[in-house]
């Protein structure tokens, strides 16, 4: 708790992470209200065993977890009309994750 807080008041992309991670840890309580129990105890572990030492790159512990997926593929149903938003919410994240990369910004680890 202390490794997130820490962040949030860094701000900047430290900010961001801690945010991630704390969205993540909620995904993984809202599984558990689901009954899926398996993927909440997934998740929640593969937030919280790297938020011990830092935050950097949190996004690809919670992101592509199969159980952040699940969660998306389980709120896309309900919400059919969120599908678009979402697709190009993912498109421009990768574009731009790839093009902070190809630059050589510190922004992505």
């Amino acid at each position: 708790i202390e490794v997130l807080a820490s962040s949030i008041r860094q701000g900047s992309w430290n900010r961001y992470w801690a945010f991630t991670a704390i969205g993540g840890l909620v995904v993984g309580i809202w599984l558990a209200f689901l009954r899926k129990f398996e993927m909440a105890v997934f998740l929640i572990l593969c937030i919280i065993m790297p938020a011990t030492a830092e935050v950097a790159g949190m996004p690809r512990f919670v992101w592509w977890q199969p159980p952040t997926l699940y969660a998306v593929y389980r709120g896309l149903q309900r919400f059919p009309t969120m599908k678009m938003i979402y697709a190009v919410f993912a498109g421009g994240m990768a574009a731009v994750t790839i093009y902070l990369w190809m630059i050589g910004s510190m922004a992505v680890l």
